[in-house]
């Protein structure tokens, strides 16, 4: 769960286990007690929860995609197992760093895909509340709409 620093990572292969082991060693931060517990919660009784969480993910994914098929010069990578969705905008016309067109016309703040080394993509996390999405989305669309 985000935010609690209480995550696991199941590896059954023991060479794999050894290399995330050594990669990760200093990198990760201690378990705290609230994250123990909350992650036990998640496990026991969470599966309604995470089952409309689901529902509503896969509802924004929906829509992103919906508004992208609206914008010229745009294409989506469809998202696999996460919120967090790659467009493609190299054929905007935004120039060399659409991240930063949208930010500074658009007002929405996209993380930039060549920090990612994907120069030319923007990342837009759809993990967010139906109203913040739309609000992103209708701005973009004040620059990307065909």
């Amino acid at each position: 769960m985000a935010g609690l620093t209480s995550a696991c990572a199941v590896i059954p292969d023991a060479t794999l286990r050894k290399h995330f082991a050594a990669a990760t060693k200093g990198f990760l931060p201690d378990g705290n007690v609230l994250g123990l517990v909350a992650a036990e919660a998640a496990y026991r009784e969470g599966e309604p929860w995470r089952q409309a969480l689901l529902d509503v993910l896969r509802s924004h994914r929906a829509a992103l995609e919906a508004r992208v098929a609206t914008w010229s010069g745009v294409s989506l990578s469809a998202p696999e197992s996460t919120y967090l969705a790659w467009l493609d905008m190299r054929e905007t016309g935004l120039g060399a760093s659409p991240a930063q067109a949208l930010l500074e016309q658009a007002g929405v703040a996209l993380s930039d895909g060549a920090a990612f080394g994907c120069p030319g993509f923007v990342r837009l996390n759809f993990g967010t509340t139906a109203s913040q999405l739309e609000a992103a989305l209708s701005r973009m669309d004040t620059l990307l709409k065909a």
